[in-house]
């Protein structure tokens, strides 16, 4: 029988749960989405409320998640359609990571640090705009082709931001790709398996797009992009570079969207695999809810996070405290809501 959910942390962390203090205030909200806000197309108990606090009080808000199955507009359509208020431009998802993985590697193929300088200005200007620059994919310096063995709404977005993809399911035997990206979809099968081992046998490098194993639905859990990625490195010699949470790409994606300093911000999840880690290493405090995959954890998992609570619906208030410029917003309560 699987024991209680048990609130601990690492060394110089403070836990707290249900009727422990009140976590501080912070400018900055980062969430993840599935078993933090939704469980599948269900909003979990508690977080429209501390949400619309949260907007209240005019604080940042970003969500950050590692499904591979939806883009940023997908999620925020469905977000605002649940009652969650959510812009596009507030959801990092891995393919903001793969944008700047890519880019990456196209800026150190230039030849000097003026074109490298150039090349990153224009990135900026890309990602701000949310489109391609005239021409940008077409250079020597990105001569990239992807082979997705993802979900086909997805690999739409990876094109749309320029970089050149095919979707496996329409994809040629005889064409050669310089990488195959793999990510969790339903109608994923042996034989596009199989069209990207032979891509990966070919020299492709693999690129997967999150590093989870599992994801929790209403049914239990489905395997994830990780766990999908070991049957790839059963076969071949080479280690997958992961796009998600909690690797360095997604940590730039997410710096891209802060408006305040990492002391500032708040990282909430369920997953001390991922959501945890990518709080600490972008330098936050953390907060973790056994909301999501706890019931699957080991036991024995000590969860590192500077508060822990069962859920967003046991989350009290925020406690005031002084933050730089934020003095005329925590002045006054009188408006918000209970």
């Amino acid at each position: 029988m699987k024991k209680p959910f048990q609130k601990t942390t690492g060394a110089g962390r403070t836990a707290c749960g249900e009727g422990g203090k009140k976590v501080k205030e912070y400018a900055t909200y980062l969430f993840d989405i599935d078993g933090t806000l939704l469980r599948q197309n269900r909003v979990l108990n508690g977080v429209e409320h501390f949400l619309k606090r949260l907007r209240h009080r005019q604080k940042q808000i970003i969500f950050v998640t590692n499904t591979p199955l939806q883009t940023g507009k997908m999620l925020a359509t469905k977000l605002n359609r649940l009652g969650i208020q959510a812009a596009e431009s507030e959801i990092v998802t891995p393919v903001d990571a793969l944008h700047q993985y890519l880019h990456f590697k196209a800026c150190s193929q230039l030849s000097s640090p003026q074109q490298q300088q150039a090349q990153s200005k224009a990135r900026s200007q890309s990602h701000q705009q949310d489109q391609p620059q005239p021409g940008q994919q077409q250079t020597q310096s990105q001569p990239v082709r992807l082979l997705g063995v993802i979900h086909s709404e997805v690999a739409k977005e990876i094109s749309r931001r320029g970089w050149a993809i095919d979707h496996v399911a329409a994809a040629g035997n005889r064409r050669e790709y310089t990488h195959v990206l793999l990510g969790m979809y339903m109608e994923l099968d042996c034989r596009q398996l199989a069209k990207g081992l032979q891509q990966l046998d070919r020299g492709a490098r693999l690129l997967v797009m999150n590093p989870d194993v599992y994801c929790p639905v209403d049914q239990g859990r489905i395997l994830d992009s990780g766990a999908l990625s070991k049957l790839y490195e059963a076969c071949i010699s080479q280690e997958p570079v992961f796009m998600g949470k909690p690797l360095r790409w997604m940590q730039q994606a997410v710096k891209e969207k802060l408006t305040t300093p990492p002391a500032q911000c708040l990282f909430v999840g369920d997953s001390p695999y991922t959501d945890m880690p990518m709080g600490r290493a972008l330098e936050m405090d953390t907060l973790f809810l056994s909301s999501g995959i706890t019931e699957f954890m080991d036991d024995r998992l000590q969860v590192e996070a500077t508060y822990t609570y069962a859920s967003m619906e046991h989350l009290p208030l925020p406690e005031p405290v002084s933050l730089p410029g934020s003095m005329n917003r925590t002045a006054s309560r009188k408006g918000e809501p209970a």
